[in-house]
């Protein structure tokens, strides 16, 4: 597939001799294909990003997210009702305080709640962002919990006490929230979160509850 010969100034004979570039050229080409296969897929097709990390808690009760603080879920058994708290730094205030339904007998000091309960609540998140979206409740006994849904953080304690705190950010209206435990489940879609910021109960943080 050659073409003419290229034709070159007239210069001394030891000067004529064929450059190798199409050798050089073919060695260089081989190299980048090389360093191609050890680094290309990386750069072409780069895996998933990493959430967001989550600290580990010795309380059972207690989660800590990414960015939006330290989550407690707790059970006030004098006045009846389920309490969800938040620490960023020093500063915990209480979110959300939910009495038990007026149906319900009284428990004991330390008593388990048997069954199933949750309620969403949206809480007043950055300004101009989404909300904090939590989910919380009990689920008794929790055996061998499952969370599946949007990334979030969440615990559920020997007591059956849980609490879910979706990540910041977008989430799909219609994105399933579930977490199931051997003995039963819960499960709402992200729309929860807007029925409760519009027709819930409000809270002194400025959360509602549904």
């Amino acid at each position: 597939m050659g073409g003419p010969s290229p034709s070159y100034p007239v210069r001394p004979l030891e000067d004529r001799r064929e450059r190798p570039w199409g050798f050089l050229g073919l060695i260089g080409l081989v190299l980048a294909l090389a360093v191609a296969l050890l680094v290309g897929p990386g750069l072409l097709a780069p895996g998933p990003s990493a959430q967001p990390s989550v600290a580990p808690s010795s309380d059972p009760h207690v989660v800590v997210t990414g960015t939006l603080g330290t989550f407690a879920i707790a059970f006030d058994y004098a006045g009846q009702a389920f309490v969800v708290s938040r620490t960023v730094g020093s500063s915990t205030i209480e979110l959300v305080r939910q009495p038990l339904p007026a149906d319900q007998p009284q428990l004991p000091s330390g008593a388990p709640i048997f069954g199933v309960s949750e309620w969403s609540a949206a809480c007043p998140g950055l300004t101009g962002g989404e909300p904090i979206r939590i989910l919380f409740g009990s689920m008794y006994p929790p055996n061998d919990p499952v969370y599946r849904g949007p990334a979030a953080a969440w615990t559920i304690a020997e007591d059956g006490l849980f609490v879910i705190v979706l990540e910041p950010g977008h989430v799909d209206p219609g994105a399933e929230i579930r977490l199931g435990t051997a003995s039963g489940s819960i499960g709402v879609d992200a729309r929860a979160f807007d029925y409760a910021l519009n027709s819930g109960a409000s809270q002194s943080s400025g959360c509602f509850v549904a």
